[in-house]
């Protein structure tokens, strides 16, 4: 039988919790647990407090952990204290989040924050975070330089921008009376019969021959992606309808505007 599991024969001891349930009083109750849940906040505060002194000496020790024998061989760490006391590392981190120790107190004395100020606090770093963001950003965007405190984020944020504007800009283009063309000839086919050719040559760039890859593999993931052979073979089709439309769109572009320069 599984542990903590309520065995089938255990019907008295059901009937005996349901009585005590029954019995249950409100100001009996309140009498009883208050006491204990002061006793339970102090302990607790004495707990963040210990926690916090230990965190702020251990992380902040300068050595190492690989050579026990060197000078600067660090003994302990924040990880091996929490171990120690028998509680997780993230555990502890996370009552850390809601402690303010005593000299960063407006009144002067540690308290463990409110849920209702735990969210007002975290409301506000993360309007200073996404200002922080938006400044870093704005001026990459202006001097095509990562700044001082680039993050990871910021690379994930700028790609997804920049993604949202190329496809503003193509729908833009796509949907532009002054650039809807008619293709004179078909391109894409006039390619097609010198693939030979072009499989001997790559692209410009290894950063170009890299971004092929990709394109080709989230192809192959998108074919994938559908079970039966006949949803395939529809979905490359589509792929190879909507390849040759855009390679005549754009040929033909280029074609007009070299013809508007006087280029043969």
């Amino acid at each position: 039988m599984a542990k903590n599991k309520i065995a089938p024969n255990n019907a008295s001891k059901e009937i005996e919790l349901k009585e005590k349930v029954f019995k249950w009083n409100f100001e009996k109750s309140v009498a009883k647990i208050r006491p204990k849940v002061e006793r339970w906040k102090t302990n607790t505060l004495e707990i963040a407090q210990e926690l916090y002194l230990a965190r702020e000496n251990l992380n902040g020790q300068i050595g190492q952990r690989k050579d026990p024998l060197a000078d600067n061989y660090l003994e302990f760490t924040w990880a091996d204290y929490c171990e120690a006391i028998g509680i997780s590392k993230r555990i502890a981190n996370d009552w850390l989040k809601v402690f303010i120790p005593s000299a960063l107190s407006e009144t002067g004395e540690a308290y463990l924050m409110t849920p209702e100020e735990m969210k007002a606090l975290n409301a506000e770093r993360l309007k200073e975070e996404t200002d922080a963001r938006e400044a870093r950003i704005a001026k990459f965007l202006k001097t095509g330089k990562r700044g001082e405190g680039w993050t990871n984020a910021d690379d994930r944020e700028l790609n997804a921008r920049l993604a949202v504007k190329r496809a503003k800009e193509v729908a833009e283009t796509w949907q532009s009376s002054k650039f809807k063309v008619e293709p004179r000839r078909d391109f894409f086919a006039e390619i097609m019969t010198h693939s030979e050719d072009l499989k001997k040559f790559r692209l410009e760039t290894d950063e170009q021959n890299a971004m092929q890859l990709k394109v080709f593999d989230s192809i192959d993931s998108y074919i994938l992606s559908f079970k039966s052979m006949k949803e395939r073979l529809t979905a490359a089709y589509n792929l190879s309808v909507k390849l040759k439309e855009v390679t005549n769109y754009y040929a033909e572009l280029e074609l007009q505007k070299m013809e508007a320069d006087g280029e043969e």
